[in-house]
């Protein structure tokens, strides 16, 4: 999270604007306005990395839920 407060004193030192979670908040950047988007189509995508010599059962069914979701999701997406 430490690249999102770099990214808020960079925007509120004036060098531009960013894209950011929703979820932050610029309580100690008083110079910053966080506005959301509304009726936003945009997406994040995500990969997923681990080791191939796995064999962590934790591991191996997260992984397995990961794909059986991402089968649910049209076009393979959420």
């Amino acid at each position: 999270m430490e690249h999102m407060h770099t990214l808020l004193y960079m925007v509120g030192a004036g060098y531009g604007v960013s894209l950011v979670p929703a979820t932050l908040t610029p309580a100690d950047r008083p110079e910053v306005a966080l506005v959301p988007l509304r009726e936003s189509a945009a997406t994040l995508e995500l990969g997923m990395i681990w080791r191939f010599d796995q064999k962590s059962p934790l591991v191996l069914g997260f992984l397995d839920a990961v794909r059986t979701w991402c089968k649910e999701m049209p076009n393979g997406r959420p």
